[in-house]
C-alpha cells in the first residue's frame, strides 16, 4: 500500500469518526422545568445565541454570549444581520456568527443553545436542506463538526440575555464586543 493511499485511509477514517462523534453527541433537548439559564459543566463553555429583528424599519440582529462553568461571561456580541435575511435564516445566521466566534476564540468544549427550535431540529437531521436556508445549514454543520458541538434548544425564557442582546444590536450600527464587563 502507497503511502498516498495510507494517508487517504487514514483521513476517511478520521472523518467518518468525527462525523459519528457528531451524531453520538447531537441533542436536541426539551425544555427544563425551572426555565432558567443554567451553566454548563465544569470546564465548558456555554454560548447562546438569538436573533432579532425590526418589522418596522426592516433591520435585523444578532446577540450572542459565551459563559463559564462558573456563570462568569466571557464574551458577548452585538452586530446586524443582512436585512433581507428571513427570520427563519436570522436565527440560522446568528447561530453561524456565534459557532465561527467560539471557534476563532478556541471557547472549547462548547455548548450551544438557542431558542430556534426549527433551526436545532433541522441541523440534527442527516440529509441535506434543499431549502433557501440550505447553504446557512451547511456552514453551521460543518462548524458544529469543528467543534465537536451541537445545537441545543433551548425556551425563550432559557436564552433572555442573548435575546437582550440581539435586540440592542438594531439600536446601534456598528459590531459591539464586550470582554468579562456585559452590556449596558
Amino acid at each position: 500500500m502507497s503511502a498516498e493511499h495510507l494517508l487517504l485511509c487514514a483521513k476517511n477514517y478520521v472523518a467518518e469518526y468525527h462525523q459519528s462523534q457528531l451524531l453520538l453527541h447531537r441533542c436536541i433537548s426539551l425544555p427544563i422545568s425551572d426555565q432558567h439559564w443554567r451553566p454548563p459543566q465544569v470546564g465548558y463553555f456555554k454560548l447562546n445565541i438569538d436573533g432579532a429583528l425590526d418589522l418596522r424599519d426592516g433591520l435585523r440582529g444578532v446577540g450572542l454570549i459565551v459563559r463559564d462553568s462558573h456563570s462568569v461571561l466571557i464574551r458577548a456580541v452585538a452586530i446586524r444581520a443582512p436585512s433581507l435575511l428571513s427570520v427563519f435564516a436570522t436565527e440560522l445566521y446568528a447561530l453561524k456568527v456565534g459557532l465561527s466566534f467560539a471557534l476563532d476564540a478556541s471557547l472549547l468544549p462548547l455548548v450551544v443553545e438557542s431558542d430556534s427550535l426549527v433551526a436545532v431540529q433541522l441541523l440534527s437531521k442527516e440529509e441535506e436542506c434543499l431549502a433557501l436556508e440550505g447553504v446557512l445549514v451547511t456552514e453551521i454543520r460543518h462548524l458544529l463538526l469543528a467543534l465537536f458541538s451541537c445545537a441545543c434548544f433551548v425556551p425563550h425564557t432559557t436564552n433572555t440575555v442573548a435575546d437582550r442582546i440581539a435586540r440592542y444590536s438594531l439600536r446601534v450600527e456598528e459590531l459591539c464586543y464586550w470582554l468579562g464587563d456585559g452590556p449596558p
